[in-house]
C-alpha cells in the first residue's frame, strides 16, 4: 500500500511538472496569419514551416522564431528575455516565438517549425533538469539500512545469551523482546516528518509554500542566492522617474507629452500617461498620432507638431539636458520647442533593500542574473548592495551559471518570475518564485511566496536552516536513546513494559522539539515593520 500510494504521488507530481511545460508551449499563440500567393489566411501555428510568411499584428505574439522581412516595430520580449525595455525590430531582425509585437505590422519569415522554437528548447531544457534531479536521502532511512537487522541480531544474541546462563526460555525470551520494544524506530522514524510537517504547516500560514519536505530541507543547505532582476528585484514596469523642462513646467512638459501618448500600448507611453495622470492631466485621444518605430511618436497641432522620443526628434537643445545613463529618456518638444527630457526607469521593489541585506547578513552569497543589459543591472545591483552581476544571459547560460555553482559545492536558491526563468528555477536546489509572476515559473518553481513581495524569502531560508537544526537534534535524540537503552534492556535491566514506557517518552520528546518550530513566524517588512503569523 506505501508502495503505491508513493507512484501515486510522484505520478502526481509529474503531471504537476508537466503542465508547467504545457503552459510554456501554449504561450506561442494557436494561429497565424499566413501570406501565401498574395493572399492570406489563418493557419494553425504548428503547421508552419521554414520558409513560410507571417503577418503579426500589433497586440499579437509571434507564432514562431523568424526574421523580419518587412516593417518596423517595437517588440516586448519580456516574457522570453527579462529586458524591461521594448527593443525595436527591423528587417534581418530575428524574433522569437512568444514575444509580443507593439507598434506596427510585421512581415516575418518562419525559420523553423513550433517544435525547434526558442520556446519547445526551453521547455525541453526543463523537462531535462526535472529529470536530472536527484532525491535527497533522508539519513534515517540509510540508518534503517543496518539499524533493523542489528536490532534483530542483538535479540538473537541476548535470547542465546541469557539462555544459555539461566536455561530459563522465559528470562532470556522477556529480556529479547525488552531489547526489541525499546528499540522500536518511532523516534527515527518520526525525527523528520514531524519536523517538516510543523515546519510546512507554519510557513504556509505565512505565505510560504514549500512544495515537499525535501525543499525545507534544501532550504536549510543554500549559501547562494541568485535573483533575476526584472520583475523579481524589480516592479517590472517603468516610472517616470527624471522631469527636466527647459523654459516651462513640469505640468506643461507632462502634459504635452502624454498628448502624444495617448492610447499608446508601448510600456513606455503607459508610464507616461501613468504619470500626467497622478498630477491630473488627462489627455484626449487625438487623430493622426503617428508611432516611428525605435525612435518615437508625433502628432500634428495646430501649435505645431508634438513629438516625444529620441533626441533625433527634436529641434536643437535636447543635449543640453544631462540624464543618468541607466534611466530611459524621452525628449519633448513642440515645433521648433524643445521643452525638456523625461526620465524613466523600472523601479526596485520597496522591501527589496532590506531582503537583500537581511540574507548578506545571515551569510548568504548574492548574485544576480540578468538577460537585461550591464548599464541597468549593474545599476540596480549597487544600489541594492549585490556585488556579483551576470546580465545578458540568456535562459541557457543563467542554469548554465548556476550548475557551475552546484559543481563547486554550491546549494543554490533561484528567485525568478518569468518564463525566461524556468529553466534556471528548475536547475536550482530550490527554485522560488513569487505570486503574480508568470504560472511557468509558479509551475517550475519548488517554493512559492504568495504575498507578491521578497519578505518572505528570508523567513523561509531561515525556517529552512532551523528546521533543519531540529532534524539533526531529533536523530541525534533518537541515536543517544537506542544507543543508552539498548545495553540496558540486553543485560535485563528493563522489563518489556518499562521498554514501552522509554520507547514512548522518546517519541514523545522528538515531537516536542518538532513543535517549537509551530511558534509564531515573524517576516520583516521593508517599510512597514513586522507582520507576525501564528
Amino acid at each position: 500500500t506505501l508502495i503505491l500510494l508513493g507512484r501515486l504521488l510522484e505520478a502526481a507530481a509529474r503531471r504537476r511538472a508537466g503542465a508547467g511545460i504545457d503552459r510554456l508551449l501554449q504561450l506561442a499563440p494557436q494561429q497565424a496569419t499566413l501570406v501565401q500567393d498574395g493572399q492570406t489566411r489563418t493557419v494553425a501555428s504548428t503547421s508552419l514551416k521554414p520558409g513560410d510568411t507571417v503577418l503579426v499584428a500589433p497586440g499579437d505574439r509571434f507564432p514562431a522564431d523568424g526574421a523580419v522581412i518587412e516593417g518596423h516595430s517595437d517588440i516586448d520580449r519580456a516574457a522570453v528575455t527579462g529586458e524591461a525595455t521594448p527593443v525595436t525590430c527591423r528587417p534581418g531582425d530575428r524574433v522569437e516565438a512568444g514575444t509580443t509585437n507593439l507598434t506596427h505590422t510585421l512581415r516575418v519569415r518562419v525559420l523553423c517549425p513550433a517544435a525547434e522554437s526558442f520556446i519547445a528548447r526551453i521547455a525541453a531544457l526543463v523537462e531535462e533538469a526535472q529529470s536530472r534531479r536527484a532525491p535527497i536521502q533522508n539519513l534515517a532511512d540509510k540508518v534503517a539500512a543496518w539499524f533493523v537487522p542489528a536490532v534483530l541480531t542483538l535479540a538473537a544474541g541476548t535470547f542465546s545469551y541469557w539462555f544459555t546462563a539461566t536455561g530459563q526460555p522465559s528470562t532470556a525470551l522477556v529480556n529479547a523482546v525488552s531489547v526489541l520494544v525499546i528499540a522500536c524506530p518511532c523516534a527515527l522514524g518520526l525525527a523528520t516528518p514531524a519536523a517538516i510537517l510543523v515546519a510546512s504547516g507554519s510557513a504556509a500560514g505565512a505565505g510560504i509554500l514549500f512544495r515537499g519536505g525535501d525543499i525545507v530541507e534544501a532550504a536549510g543547505r543554500v549559501d547562494l542566492v541568485a535573483f533575476d532582476k526584472t520583475g523579481t528585484l524589480t516592479l517590472g514596469q517603468p516610472e517616470v522617474t527624471h522631469l527636466v523642462p527647459v523654459d516651462c513646467s513640469e505640468e506643461e512638459l507632462l502634459a504635452t507629452a502624454s498628448r502624444a501618448e495617448a492610447g499608446s500600448r508601448h510600456p513606455i507611453g503607459r508610464a507616461i500617461l501613468a504619470a500626467a495622470a497622478k498630477r491630473g492631466i488627462q489627455p484626449e485621444l487625438s487623430a493622426g498620432i503617428e508611432t516611428i518605430a525605435g525612435v518615437g511618436v508625433q502628432l500634428p497641432t495646430r501649435k505645431g507638431t508634438i513629438r516625444a522620443g529620441r533626441s533625433i526628434l527634436h529641434p536643437p537643445g535636447a543635449e543640453k539636458v544631462q540624464l543618468p545613463e541607466q534611466v530611459t529618456r524621452v525628449d519633448v518638444s513642440i515645433g521648433s520647442r524643445y521643452l525638456g527630457a523625461i526620465g524613466l526607469a523600472d523601479q526596485i521593489r520597496p522591501e527589496a533593500a532590506a531582503v537583500t541585506a537581511a540574507l548578506q547578513e545571515s551569510g548568504y552569497h548574492l548574485v544576480m542574473l540578468t538577460g537585461d543589459h550591464d548599464g541597468s543591472a549593474s545599476s540596480v545591483a549597487a544600489r541594492l548592495g549585490i556585488r556579483q552581476v551576470r546580465s545578458e544571459l540568456t535562459p541557457e547560460a543563467k542554469a548554465a551559471w548556476i550548475r557551475d555553482q552546484q559543481n563547486q559545492g554550491h546549494t543554490v536558491l533561484m528567485v525568478g518570475d518569468g518564463i525566461n526563468d524556468a529553466v534556471a528555477l528548475t536547475q536550482a536546489d530550490v527554485g522560488c518564485a513569487l505570486s503574480g509572476g508568470t504560472d511557468i515559473a509558479l509551475e517550475n518553481s519548488d517554493l512559492v511566496l504568495t504575498h507578491p513581495h521578497l519578505d518572505g524569502l528570508p523567513t523561509a531560508l531561515r525556517l529552512g536552516r532551523k528546521t533543519l537544526a531540529v532534524i539533526r537534534q531529533n536523530l541525534a535524540w533518537a541515536f543517544c536513546y537506542n544507543l543508552l537503552a539498548l545495553p540496558l534492556a540486553a543485560t535485563g535491566q528493563l522489563l518489556p513494559v518499562m521498554a514501552a514506557a522509554a520507547m514512548a517518552l522518546s517519541s514523545v520528546c522528538v515531537l516536542a522539539n518538532s513543535l517549537r518550530l509551530g511558534g509564531g513566524i515573524r517576516i520583516k517588512e521593508g517599510n512597514t515593520g513586522e507582520r507576525r503569523y501564528a
